[in-house]
């Protein structure tokens, strides 16, 4: 980040006492900016995300992370998500093997699957991503 001071904490018992600094040291405002450059958050997502209240203990950037802590614990939640994953990449082994020697574009292909596995074990029936347009625009 050209013109910023980047400071690196490499003690663990730094870390806690520097999470508490939330509107000292912040990472919500980067958060912010990437939703809105990089992901294609509309202006509507922007007001909610980027706004004032950003730093504010019921805002989205601040209840984001800990409503998908649960899930992505170790436990039954997570071991649905890798095992939906897993089979969506087996299924797709299984695709290549029924039809016989292929030659695939190796990146294109795992870089596919692994986006197919992930929107499936999150979505699954409804993932939205099943759409090749929105596959192809991601």
């Amino acid at each position: 980040m050209p013109g910023h001071r980047i400071y690196i904490i490499n003690s663990l018992s730094l870390i806690p006492p520097l999470q508490r600094q939330i509107k000292t040291i912040a990472f919500a405002p980067i958060e912010a900016q990437a939703a809105a450059t990089v992901m294609g958050v509309g202006p509507a997502g922007n007001a909610i995300i980027g706004s004032e209240k950003m730093f504010d203990h019921d805002s989205y950037l601040s209840t984001f992370v800990p409503s998908t802590h649960p899930a992505l614990s170790p436990g039954s939640g997570l071991d649905e998500l890798n095992g939906a994953a897993i089979r969506q990449i087996s299924n797709s082994v299984g695709d290549l093997i029924l039809n016989g020697p292929t030659t695939v574009d190796l990146f294109s292909w795992v870089r596919r699957e692994l986006f197919m596995a992930t929107t499936e074990s999150i979505y699954g029936p409804k993932n939205p991503f099943r759409d090749a347009t929105l596959v192809e625009a991601w």
